[in-house]
């Protein structure tokens, strides 16, 4: 699938508190951050962001933020995180839901609000916003460049896997 005028694309940075959301809007080139959700034992968050996505209901892509290890296997988070998105999935079946590697997103977006002139207080506010715009422009431009979707579906990081040589699903 090359880059489609009529999709809606969203960055998700999905964190053990927070969950950081950004938006490319149909027809545009430009990524915004749109909310900072926080995350709960439930699927309040995954309620929130159906209602920040409601008007958008049909033709969505989400590029989910993974965090691989360092040696970059997919450890205790990583699950954390393909379960979330396997929740989201079942509450958004039309949506497309891919996973791009995400470990240096944090500190990214640390540094583009520093550099913004943002303090350090801050940040605790946006920051998983703006690690949701960084994983979405990262994505669209892999996306735009390789001119088929970024990262990996379900099945495909069914088939990887982690420290423990176990199967995450």
């Amino acid at each position: 699938m090359t880059y489609n005028p009529h999709c809606v694309y969203y960055g998700i940075d999905v964190g053990l508190r927070r969950i950081g959301v950004s938006k490319q809007e149909a027809g545009t080139q430009v990524v915004l951050p749109v909310d900072t959700l926080w995350r709960s034992d439930g699927d309040d968050a995954i309620d929130m962001l159906i209602d920040v996505i409601e008007e958008d209901h049909t033709n969505i892509m989400f590029y989910i933020g993974l965090p691989y290890t360092m040696s970059g296997s997919l450890g205790p988070q990583a699950r954390s995180v393909i379960e979330w998105a396997k929740r989201l999935q079942q509450n958004c079946p039309k949506s497309q839901i891919r996973f791009v590697d995400e470990r240096l997103s944090s500190a990214g977006a640390h540094k583009d609000l520093h550099h913004s002139g943002k303090k350090m207080k801050e940040h605790r506010a946006v920051v998983d916003q703006q690690a949701a715009v960084i994983i979405l422009e990262q994505a669209l431009a892999i996306q735009q460049n390789r001119q088929s979707p970024a990262g990996l579906g379900f099945d495909d990081i069914a088939t990887q896997k982690g420290e423990s040589d176990e199967r995450y699903y």
